[in-house]
Formats: C-alpha cells, sequence, structure tokens
C-alpha cells in the first residue's frame, strides 16, 4: 500500500481545549491551539511542543510518514448537529453563509476560526516536514461550510484579516475531498414544482453526475475566491468515501419511498467511479468500505449492505464471500492499473450521448477500451445499446472482458462492429496488443498471515519459504522478481512480526506483487526482565496500551470465562481490574469491544472478587433496561466500550477478554532509554513521554519540572542519566 491517506485529528481528553464552547460539551479539539507552531527546535524538533496539536503532527510524520502521502485533517468537520443549518441558503436565519456555524450546531463544537488554525498547523507542520506531502480537506457536506473555511482567517477575533493572520482558510490546504453516497445526498432526485414533489432518478449513471454536478459548483466556489490556477493553485481534487448498498431502504425523510440499492446497481455505480477517476483526474477514491458491517440478517440501515465482502467478522480465515461489487471492482481496478486516461483517443472513438466509457492507455501505447449503455430509468439498470468502433481507428477484433473477469478469467475474442453493450461496463482489448503481455505470479505460501507461537526462552521462530515464481506473455521479457520488504527466507523472526512481499516487473511495463506476514506470539512471560516480559506480542491477544505501569491487551477470539481464566494466566497475567475511574476511563478510550473483565463470583457463588485477588474498590455498573443483576448463578462482568459501564453476565457466556499484565510495574514499558524530560501533571519529571504515559500521565509539557522529581521504571539505568 502507497501514498495512503491518514485522518488526523481528535485530541486525547487530557490534551483537548478545556473551554465549554457549547455549553456542556467538550470539544475533541486540541488545547494550546494559538501557541507559537515553532520554536526554532529548542527541543529537539522544529515545533513548539506546548502546541499539542502541532506536536502530534509532527509525532505522526515521524512515526508514519514514510507511509502517509495525504494529510486529512478530521472527519466530515462540517457535520450539523443541527440537521437544518447547513442547507440554508443566504437570507435565512442562521444560514452558514453569512453567519458562522454555532459551536453547538455542528460537529467541531468550537469556533470555526479554530478549525482554521488547526488546518494552518497541519499545514505548516507537513510542509516543513515533508513539502511534497499533502493536506486534505474533506467530508464537505455542505458549500456553506466551506464557504466559511473560504472566508475566515484562523484570528481567533472574529477570523478578520490582520498581519498575524493574513489568510482565509483556502491557503491551508492542497485537496479538496468529497464524501459520495449518492443513494441519499439528493444526487437521484430534483424538486418538481408542479407535482410538489421529487422526481426520482435512481439509477448508477445518475449517481456519477450527481457527484460531477456537485464538485463543478465547488470548483466554481474556490475559482471565486481566487482557486482558479491563476491568481491562487486550483486544487486537487479526491473521494475520501463513497459508495451505494446493495439493498434498498426506506428513505428516512420520506417512508414511502425506497432509496437506490441493488446488487447490479452498486456494482455498477463502484465500477463506473473508479472509471469516472480516471477520466476527472481524482487523485484517489476511498470506497467504504472492505466488508459489509452486519450480516443481512441484522442489518437495518443502507450503510450495513455496503461492501465488497459478506460481514468478516462472523467468518474464519479465508472463509470469506466476495460479492458483486468486489468483484467489478477488482476487474476494474486490474485492467485499467498503470493505464492512463487518453482524451484525445476518447474522442475518437464518437461515443453517444447514450453511451459511456473511454479509452485508457499504458506506458507501450497500446490501449483499453472501457464502454457500457447508460442508465436512464429510474429505479433501474436496465439499458441497451449496441456500438462501432469507428473504421478509422483500425482497432480490428477485440478480447472482451466481463465485470466479473477477476472472477472467471474468461476472455472472447469479438468484432469491433455492433457491439451489444448493456449497463455494466465491459472492457476491450485490440488482439492487435501483442506486446502487452501478462504477468503471472505464484506468491511463496497461501495465507497472507502466518501465525507463530514461541515461549519467551525461545524469543521467536525461524521460518522459511520458496521463493515466489512468475511467468510473462511480454514478448520482450525483462521479467525480474524482486522482495522489496521484510526479513529473507531462513531468518530468525523474533516475538513480533515482519511483512514479506515481492514484485515482478517484464518489459512491457507490468507489475504484480504479493506479500504475506509473518507473526510471532509469546504464549507465556507477564513477569521477566524488561526487555522480554514486557512485550506487546502475545498470542490470541492484541495489544491495547500502557496505564499505570501495566499493560492491557484484547483477545482475538471471544471465550467463556473459564477459558478466559486459563488464557489470561497462561500469559503471566489475570482479566483485568479496574480499580480507578481514570483506569476506566483510558480503557473505555482505547478499547472497542465488549469484552469480559476480572470481577466475578465463579470460584464461590455470592463471593465477588477481582481475578487478580485485589480489594474491590470501585464499581461502575450500568442501570441499562437489558442489564441484569447478579444471579444465584456463577457470573462474571463485560465492559461495555461505548461508555466504559459494566454489566454482569453468566460466566458460560461468551465474549473478548480484557487481559491486563503487570509486567511493566517495576520493568519498564519498554521504553526507549533516551533522557528526553517531561513534565506531568502530577508535578513529576519523567525521563521521556513514554515513560509518563506508562505511568498515566498523559498531559505533560517537555522539559523537567522546576525542582520536581524524575521517575523511572527501570532496574537500572544507564551511567549518564541520574
Amino acid at each position: 500500500m502507497k501514498d495512503n491517506t491518514l485522518i488526523v485529528g481528535f485530541a486525547h481528553p487530557d490534551h483537548a481545549d478545556p473551554v465549554q464552547h457549547c455549553p456542556g460539551v467538550q470539544s475533541d479539539m486540541f488545547a494550546n491551539l494559538y501557541e507559537p507552531i515553532f520554536d526554532g527546535g529548542l527541543n529537539g524538533t522544529p515545533v513548539n511542543e506546548n502546541n499539542y496539536f502541532a506536536r502530534y503532527m509532527w509525532d505522526l510524520l515521524e512515526s508514519v510518514g514514510d507511509h502517509v502521502k495525504f494529510w486529512e485533517v478530521w472527519n466530515e468537520p462540517g457535520f450539523d448537529f443541527s440537521g437544518a443549518k447547513g442547507w440554508l441558503q443566504p437570507g435565512q436565519p442562521g444560514n452558514w453563509w453569512e453567519n458562522n456555524p454555532d459551536p453547538c450546531d455542528y460537529k467541531l463544537q468550537a469556533p470555526i476560526f479554530h478549525f482554521v488554525r488547526t488546518m494552518r498547523i497541519a499545514y505548516q507542520v507537513v510542509k516543513t516536514h515533508s513539502p511534497d506531502d499533502y493536506v486534505v480537506l474533506s467530508g464537505l457536506g455542505f458549500e456553506s461550510f466551506l464557504d466559511a473555511v473560504l472566508r475566515n482567517t484562523d484570528n481567533p477575533n472574529g477570523g478578520g484579516v490582520t498581519s498575524e493572520y493574513p489568510l482565509g482558510g483556502g491557503a491551508y490546504f492542497d485537496v479538496i475531498g468529497f464524501h459520495i453516497y449518492p443513494h441519499f445526498d439528493g444526487s437521484m432526485r430534483e424538486w418538481n414544482n408542479a407535482l410538489g414533489a421529487f422526481d426520482y432518478f435512481r439509477h448508477s449513471d445518475r449517481g456519477i453526475e450527481g457527484f460531477l454536478q456537485k464538485r463543478d459548483v465547488r470548483r466554481q466556489h474556490l475559482a471565486d475566491y481566487g482557486y482558479d490556477g491563476v491568481t491562487y493553485p486550483a486544487k486537487q481534487w479526491m473521494i475520501t468515501e463513497y459508495n451505494t448498498p446493495r439493498v434498498s431502504f426506506a428513505d428516512p425523510s420520506n417512508p414511502n419511498v425506497n432509496l437506490f440499492g441493488s446488487d447490479v446497481g452498486s456494482r455498477n455505480f463502484i465500477m463506473k467511479s473508479s472509471i469516472m477517476a480516471m477520466q476527472e483526474d481524482l487523485i484517489q477514491i476511498h470506497p467504504f468500505q472492505i466488508g459489509e458491517r452486519e450480516t443481512a440478517a441484522n442489518a437495518d440501515d443502507s450503510f450495513d449492505h455496503m461492501g465488497f465482502f459478506e460481514n468478516l467478522n462472523v467468518v474464519e480465515h479465508f472463509d470469506q464471500v466476495i460479492l458483486e461489487p468486489g468483484i467489478g471492482y477488482k476487474t476494474t481496478t486490474e485492467l485499467l492499473f498503470t493505464k492512463e486516461y487518453d482524451e484525445a483517443r476518447t474522442a475518437q472513438m464518437n461515443l453517444p450521448a447514450t453511451i459511456g466509457g473511454g479509452a485508457f492507455k499504458n506506458s507501450l501505447g497500446q490501449y483499453t477500451y472501457v464502454i457500457w449503455a447508460k442508465t436512464s430509468i429510474d429505479n433501474s439498470e436496465v439499458a441497451s445499446a449496441n456500438y462501432s468502433f469507428p473504421s478509422s481507428m483500425g482497432v480490428g477484433n477485440l478480447e472482451r472482458r466481463l465485470w466479473n473477469y477477476a472472477n472467471t478469467g474468461t476472455v472472447n475474442t469479438v468484432s469491433s462492429s455492433n457491439i451489444s453493450l448493456n449497463g455494466t461496463p465491459i472492457f476491450f482489448t485490440p488482439t492487435s496488443n501483442t506486446n502487452e503481455g501478462e504477468i503471472t505470479m505464484n506468491c511463496p505460501i497461501d495465507s497472507v498471515n502466518i501465525e507463530m507461537s514461541a515461549t519467551l526462552a525461545e524469543g521467536g521462530r525461524t521460518f522459511s519459504w520458496t521463493a515466489p515464481t512468475a511467468t510473462t506473455t511480454c514478448p520482450l521479457g525483462g521479467l525480474t522478481i524482486t522482495q522489496i520488504s521484510g526479513k529473507t527466507s531462513g531468518s530468525f523472526f523474533p516475538i513480533g512480526g515482519d511483512v514479506i512481499a515481492y514484485e515482478a516487473k517484464d518489459a512491457c511495463g507490468n507489475l504484480v506483487e504479493c506479500g504475506f506476514r509473518v507473526g510471532v506470539g509469546a504464549t507465556s512471560g507477564g513477569i521477566g526482565n524488561a526487555t522480554t516480559g514486557c512485550h506487546a506480542s502475545r498470542d490470541g491477544f492484541n495489544f491495547i496500551g500502557n496505564f499505570g505501569g501495566h499493560k492491557y491487551f484484547i483477545s482475538t477470539e471471544p471465550m467463556n470465562y473459564t477459558e478466559a481464566l486459563a488464557a489470561t494466566a497462561a500469559q503471566g497475567g489475570y482479566i483485568a481490574s479496574i480499580n480507578t475511574p481514570e483506569e476506566n476511563g483510558y480503557l473505555s478510550f482505547w478499547n472497542g469491544d465488549q469484552a469480559f473483565i476480572g470481577m466475578n463470583d465463579v470460584a464461590q457463588e455470592g463471593n465477588v472478587v477481582w481475578d487478580d485477588g485485589e480489594p474491590i474498590s470501585y464499581t461502575n455498573f450500568s442501570n441499562c433496561p437489558w442489564c441484569e443483576s447478579n444471579t444465584s448463578n456463577n457470573d462474571a462482568t463485560e465492559f461495555h466500550p461505548w461508555n466504559g459501564q459494566w454489566n454482569w453476565i453468566p460466566a458460560t457466556d461468551v465474549r473478548k477478554v480484557l487481559m491486563e499484565i503487570p509486567c511493566a510495574e517495576t520493568l519498564g514499558c519498554g521504553c526507549p532509554t533516551t533522557n528526553e524530560p517531561v513534565c506531568g501533571a502530577d508535578g513529576n519529571t519523567y525521563m521521556n513521554s513514554c515513560e509518563a504515559e506508562c505511568a498515566g500521565v498523559f498531559n505533560y509539557l517537555y522539559g523537567s519540572c522546576s525542582g520536581g522529581t524524575i521517575e523511572t521504571y527501570f532496574t537500572s539505568c544507564p551511567d549518564d542519566i541520574v
């Protein structure tokens, strides 16, 4: 995966803006936004560590910047909580064209100037660290919110222009992104004044037209503020979320009308979107989502039925079921990969208005053509047309590949005249393209995720595989196979893991990649030395984080309580005990699963204990209507990730498990030994930020506390550290 887009934002509670701009509501924007962005390298970085968002961005660039090209600041920042303000037009009371959004009415729950300031910080830090990267403003649902960003500076006093705040928000992003869900965003309907109702156009090509119309409106809006490629650089475009459902649901605004949704409709839309993106020079498009959110039995919303696969949470590895949109998307991207849209060649095709498509060219100048009959009937993907390539193009006979080629591999030879089309894209390649060729690559092993286990004494495993093989039909030959990441075959893989990837190229410009992950999880080792006992790679568990000198994990699979006791004990830990509101809040913030915690009366009915034997000093039971009390049967407690509260359930029930290991209490958190002191909000000086967070202190300033103490969690320190 290359040139990834990363959503940034959302402050930890200890670094969140303490001011309630909407009374009674805590914003998740950062505090200290108006601290200076840079400090000239006083603490080893160009950014001012007291500007929390600037330091956050710098740390992200340092840690994952090699994998990220596009930095999306917040997600749907203009989401309208009121449900009514964003749509209002100029002149209407409360509209966002002439009034800045009220913090209580939209997602940021802070003044719009603070968001422009956040964009400015992100832009300046990204361009300082990685000048060739891009900053993205995305998820804009309303033109009025875009206008608010463009017309305001980051001046906290009303957003006006001053020497300190000279530029509007448009100066602080390179790319503008869309979320496209045409089944409900208005793209597939128009108001009919004569009827006093909507006319509907629920078909895939209308979804594409709807996006292009919205893009054109916003492009003009940006041009009105000078972002036209003349006054200021024009913005690039991308889609960071898009899809349509496979199942039709009732329109929430009109239960008598069903929204667009079908297998063939969703498949056609996802394919046409990819083709349109290449034609319109969009930088990236990101489908929502890989697997459907729910099973068919549990789905109650259109977003539950978007995805390339059936729900992945209820199947074993490699038993996934791919759906029509997934097959169509794979076919489209596979056949157009490494190709570019050729506008001039498309013009030569002389496509009538009823046919969509175009010509795409590879590095050797060879073409792939994709065409379809445009849909036009409400609630139908039925369309038909006949097409003949102009004789002047001299394309000859063609190889035809249908939407499901990625699964079937079927290729038919057809004439370039009188081609029968329907509403689904079809791909055509001239049979004369003898120099294009194709690479077939066999990856070393079938699995994409090899999991092994090892004891602490072993420290890992040695693993070998057969090198991949490949063949090409490219007549120019030139086939090379290169390992592009990871350890070589036969290496020792320590507890943790590595990603292995290979790349095959030929002289025709074809490129194929394959890869897999080798993971090694420990089967034991809660208490041990700092390098082996405190590791985060556990067989059957995923690491959550450090708090108060302890490590926390969530099991990869659900189990009953008896199994949970055995699984956690084998790791040298126990089912998590929660003794303070702070510990509970930490787990609520980082854990996303309903899971067993350690309070139970499994050993003796009525004798409620923590699994680790600690005294019960804190509880947080919910009074939800479906929550049960402790029954006369042996029960255990589960943790609610949505609010951090607990409830009793039978110990025979199956849940994931929160595991706690106190290995870091006296032995460290596996933190670096470099002395980069921070002053915690508790008044103590810690050796570095990792040590502070290990101790449960997330609010700190860089540098030592005046007159404070130095805390360390290592059994021994380097000689140069006091």
